[in-house]
């Protein structure tokens, strides 16, 4: 199994989430699986941390060559209901229609991910029923499996995003698009 764990609110997560996305379109049949993760773990909004600023620095150019408009956030959100709701848009076949508008909200138009109402909304525009996403949203047990498998992440290692688990290995995830295209080719 390969899975590429990712937050919204990394930047080099979500650029290396779009470089997958185009990788998977342009490599028909090739499978990889994109693994939520809460990188702060909290339950609470916080500002911008300061290694978050520095990301942005960093990872601008690379986000705008791709096609993403990078507004500086002015908040870090708990993402853990942003990630129970991509595991839902996974379950219906959308997942890549969420991540995208997630992404989107969160980068270029300045949305808060860990506010249920945008969820809903960005839910919706993605192709989910308001009553599915209220029903995750408050589902305890679907946050504690959520939880649970950032728990079990954590203790094999990943602890910053974005992270390749390819079967069993970790790697850093900080591809450009010919890397990622050459290494789904080998899979």
């Amino acid at each position: 199994m390969r899975v590429l764990y990712f937050d919204y609110p990394s930047l080099p997560a979500v650029v290396a989430v779009l470089h997958a996305h185009g990788a998977l379109v342009r490599n028909r049949g090739r499978e990889i699986d994109f693994g939520g993760f809460d990188t702060l773990g909290l339950d609470v909004s916080v500002p911008v941390t300061l290694d978050q600023r520095e990301e942005i620095d960093r990872w601008r150019d690379d986000a705008v060559s791709i096609g993403l408009e990078v507004c500086p956030p002015t908040i870090r959100p708990a993402t853990t209901a942003a990630h129970v709701i991509g595991d839902l848009a996974e379950e219906i076949g959308s997942g890549m229609e969420w991540r995208q508008r997630a992404i989107r909200a969160y980068w270029s138009d300045g949305e808060d991910l860990g506010d249920p109402s945008v969820l809903v909304e960005l839910a919706r525009e993605s192709g989910m029923l308001d009553e599915q996403v209220h029903v995750a949203l408050s589902d305890t047990t679907r946050h504690q499996l959520v939880r649970r498998r950032m728990v079990a992440a954590r203790q094999r290692g990943v602890g910053g995003v974005p992270v390749i688990d390819a079967d069993g290995a970790l790697m850093p995830a900080n591809l450009t698009a010919g890397q990622w295209d050459e290494m789904l080719g080998h899979w």
